[in-house]
């Protein structure tokens, strides 16, 4: 499958031009104060990301991730009000993408990974209601749980070739390079690089190295989204032998480390060794040696220059987790909040949603109790009744770690039966985009769908310490990857899983390797000079 580049440039200008309407009808909202701001300047930002939508589906979702990146970041700079702009905007865009596509809909089957999430989603109200949750809590709980599986379904159900897909992430990948090139002068000279940006004052250390957050409010930011881009050009470089591409992800790796953050490092490497699986099923021995001795070599020479500063923050890491307070208190009868007080609060989630779980059984405790932000908005008595209240970060004068992780949330509020539901989708959803990588015939597809495996496994792997799949933005770029390649998939082949084969309406496809007797001649494809099979226009 090829792109003409007018097609993937049109697409890219339509992404920049709905981030900007977007930007500037918040802008003039907020200066005008027209109506309730809380509303009325996120849903005016929602409202320009839909009318891209509408004439370029495609656009309107890069335009959407655009925006919602720097979305705290537009807060400080405008001084509006956007904590809806996503939750507006996924609604519309869910709405229009159903419209769009409904003759296709009306023709999909829902197979398990459906019925895992509707059993999940289902014990969720069934849970609420039996633990008798109030309704303005467990209603708006349930609304942010469903948020990004639902915008997952919104992209799946576009029509997305290479047009539509490389113009969208050429212009996330030139945000990652503009981001990126402010770290490093972030890096340089924090306070003036905070000054120019107007950007408020930042300040850490991690490992004897100051920590970047380029345009971000947090440094957790920077990490991921520099991990995310790496991953992507990790994948290219794989498959279609690309340097440059080798190159840039090597430099966004450094951004991931000079953030001071382990997750996005660990969930890097996590997702390059199943890629180094995945090369091995494909290749022989000596060519994947060949194919992964420069990536291996680059990220062993990083490796070295940081570790000198790094070595002992990541040593550091168990003592920190597992070395502090009496974690195994909180499963008592009758928790100790003396000795529960200096646990780490992820730790103290994990423990305390095993007892949430254990007392609230099968069900759990309903939606908005534990874990999650309306556990936060509206406190929930669990805290108290565990001890948890007592430990820093999730006591109710300091609940900002409450929502930092997503499995003890969705173990507690939707207890052992929800949590399966859960982890059935996501892992039929893994295996999905394992085979489409597989198996997509188009080299750049095939490309694209890796780097959506890497960034799916490097979700999984921040999900054990992140609200990964609830909190924006990165609930909405690992679905959002995940419903791109599905997308693709479809329009490739009919099922993801088998061989998939070229969809004859876009003319010419790549492939690997083309002989008289491949699938392609076989229905009637001709090879051209470039060694690419053309169907036949029917």
């Amino acid at each position: 499958m090829t792109a003409d580049p007018w097609s993937r440039s049109r697409v890219a200008g339509w992404v920049v031009a709905g981030a900007i309407g977007a930007i500037a009808a918040a802008a003039l909202t907020s200066a005008t104060n027209l109506g309730p701001a809380a509303v009325v300047v996120p849903a005016t930002a929602a409202v320009a990301v839909a009318i891209v939508f509408v004439r370029h589906p495609a656009a309107g979702i890069g335009a959407f991730l655009l925006v919602v990146l720097i979305v705290h970041t537009l807060e400080y700079w405008l001084g509006a009000d956007l904590r809806f702009f996503d939750e507006i905007s996924v609604a519309l865009l869910v709405l229009l993408s159903a419209a769009k596509s409904w003759r296709r809909l009306v023709q999909l089957r829902p197979g398990w990974k459906e019925a895992a999430l509707v059993v999940a989603l289902a014990v969720g109200v069934v849970s609420s209601l039996v633990s008798a949750v109030p309704a303005e809590t467990w209603m708006p709980a349930l609304a942010l749980l469903v948020k990004g599986f639902a915008f997952f379904y919104a992209v799946s159900w576009l029509r997305l070739g290479l047009p539509e897909i490389g113009g969208v992430g050429a212009v996330l990948l030139a945000a990652a390079a503009v981001i990126l090139a402010l770290g490093f002068a972030e890096f340089l000279n924090p306070v003036l690089f905070q000054q120019a940006a107007g950007l408020p004052p930042f300040h850490e250390v991690r490992g004897g190295i100051a920590v970047v957050k380029s345009v971000f409010v947090h440094p957790a930011l920077f990490g991921w989204f520099t991990a995310y881009a790496s991953l992507f050009l990790y994948a290219r470089f794989i498959v279609l032998r690309e340097w440059w591409a080798l190159v840039a992800g090597l430099m966004l790796s450094i951004g991931t480390l000079l953030s001071g953050r382990r997750r996005p490092v660990i969930g890097v490497l996590a997702a390059l060794s199943a890629g180094v699986l995945w090369i091995w099923r494909r290749r022989s021995t000596p060519k994947a040696v060949r194919l992964l001795a420069p990536l291996a070599l680059g990220m062993l020479v990083i490796g070295i220059v940081t570790s000198p500063a790094l070595s002992d923050f990541y040593a550091g890491t168990v003592g920190e987790y597992l070395g502090r307070g009496d974690l195994e208190n909180i499963l008592s009868p009758h928790p100790d909040e003396a000795v529960i007080a200096g646990s780490h609060p992820r730790m103290a989630l994990y423990v305390g949603s095993l007892a949430v779980a254990r007392d609230f059984f099968p069900l759990g405790a309903g939606l908005g109790r534990f874990g999650s932000y309306m556990s936060q908005a509206h406190y929930s008595p669990i805290y108290d009744r565990y001890g948890l209240d007592a430990v820093f970060g999730l006591g109710p004068d300091h609940p900002e770690a409450i929502s930092d992780t997503f499995w003890p949330m969705a173990l507690g509020e939707l207890g052992p039966l929800g949590v399966l539901g859960l982890a059935v989708f996501l892992g039929i959803l893994l295996l999905r985009l394992w085979q489409v990588a597989r198996d997509m015939t188009s080299l750049q597809m095939r490309a694209f769908a890796l780097g959506g495996l890497f960034v799916f496994i490097e979700g999984l792997v921040g999900s054990l310490t992140a609200a990964t799949y609830v909190a924006p933005p990165i609930a909405y770029y690992v679905f959002a990857a995940a419903g791109a390649v599905m997308a693709a998939a479809r329009l490739a082949g009919p099922e993801p899983g088998n061989s998939i084969s070229p969809d004859r309406s876009h003319g010419l496809v790549e492939v690997d390797q083309w002989s008289p007797t491949s699938e392609a001649s076989q229905q009637g494809g001709i090879t051209n000079d470039a060694g690419q099979v053309q169907w036949p226009k029917p």
